[in-house]
């Protein structure tokens, strides 16, 4: 048994596991794909990692623990949620499953050819019984926004915190198909911003393999606004899709 790290703090046997998705996405469609958790133990899910033969493509993602969907937005793009083996997306906040539960993502293409990938859920199983706070008290989450620009455009939005929950902002990724500024505020703050200034996409926007990873959570009450400002600076048409991903938490 593992004597620290969030394994060895339950204290049960475990085993290293997979739940792999396998699927051919037809042109421009959605495929729906459900896999059981095994029926001999509770499943920890650890890093989220895959492959893809196009980018554009993206995923919606929802288990009957707790009759739950893993983000606000229909599809989130596949490089904001998965990573790759070597980069996964290692999640700070492991989900547990219990034992036949099912998870289902449901993939749709953008590409406009057939696209096939592989999907990897990665961490273990464990034996024995885990304590239904463990599986309540929090979990996982990501908020999105997808805006299409048009060059130089300047546009306004906000994010609405559900009613049930807290969420704690972790990790900040995004994907575009150019560049692009932004400036975050929170209703909770009033009209203070986490910025002074527009700031470059690059200085603030990571992606599932390489996020920006706040050393300390950002705190976005329950049935409060993230508010964005979002900028073109790619002088073309441009796709964002920006991704606040932490937990919701209920406690």
């Amino acid at each position: 048994m593992l004597s620290n790290g969030i394994v060895g703090m339950l204290n049960l046997p475990y085993q290293r596991f997979q739940i792999v998705f396998d699927a051919v996405v037809g042109a421009s469609l959605a495929l729906p794909i459900t896999k059981a958790v095994p029926t001999d133990g509770f499943f920890l899910l650890r890093k989220l990692y895959g492959t893809r033969t196009d980018p554009r493509i993206g995923y919606k993602l929802f288990d009957t623990d707790l009759n739950y969907s893993w983000s606000n937005m229909t599809y989130i793009d596949h490089d904001n949620i998965f990573g790759t083996l070597q980069y996964p997306n290692q999640m700070r906040d492991p989900i547990i499953f219990s034992p036949n539960a099912d998870i289902t993502i449901e993939a749709l293409d953008f590409s406009g050819a057939p696209n096939t990938v592989q999907l990897v859920l990665d961490g273990y199983r464990l034996f024995g019984e885990v304590a239904k706070e463990k599986l309540t008290k929090e979990r996982w989450f990501q908020y999105a926004i997808t805006k299409d620009l048009i060059a130089g455009q300047l546009t306004t939005d906000a994010i609405h915190v559900n009613t049930d929950s807290d969420f704690l902002i972790k990790r900040l990724m995004a994907r575009s198909t150019g560049t692009f500024q932004t400036r975050t505020g929170q209703s909770y703050y009033g009209s203070r911003t986490w910025s002074e200034v527009f700031v470059n996409n690059a200085n603030e926007w990571g992606t599932a393999q390489l996020p920006n990873e706040f050393i300390d959570p950002n705190k976005a009450s329950r049935n409060s606004s993230i508010n964005i400002e979002l900028k073109d600076t790619s002088a073309a048409p441009n796709r964002v899709q920006l991704v606040f991903e932490g937990v919701k938490r209920w406690a």
